[in-house]
């Protein structure tokens, strides 16, 4: 569905961003146990979409370039101006028809 696609864009953006964010690792289901969080409840009560919970490690990560290394105050640094930069990305209409393709193109080959 359209709404599908849209809440689904600024974290694609964000995984082409930086190797510490997995799009693959994103859940965008509403399960049982999570229907308290404010990612739910803000799209519930509010019918805010866009609402998002980014979850972070002390360790590191357990796959791409950074797996296997502890995670230090520089990654999170370059982690946060990533996400800037996929902020200022959603933005732009380019961009953002670019990642709806990239989506659209996945969920045809899912079915």
């Amino acid at each position: 569905s359209p709404r599908q696609v849209t809440e689904r864009i600024f974290p694609l953006l964000l995984n082409e961003k930086h190797s510490a964010f997995s799009f693959e690792d994103c859940s965008f289901e509403i399960q049982k146990e999570r229907e308290s969080t404010a990612r739910v409840v803000m799209f519930t009560e509010f019918g805010v979409e866009k609402s998002y919970t980014c979850e972070a490690s002390f360790c590191g990560s357990d796959s791409g370039e950074l797996s296997n290394i502890h995670f230090n105050p520089q990654i999170y640094y370059d982690f946060g101006s990533r996400f800037c930069e996929a902020l200022l990305d959603m933005i732009s209409v380019r961009k953002i028809e670019e990642a709806a393709k990239k989506l659209e193109s996945r969920t045809q080959t899912i079915r």
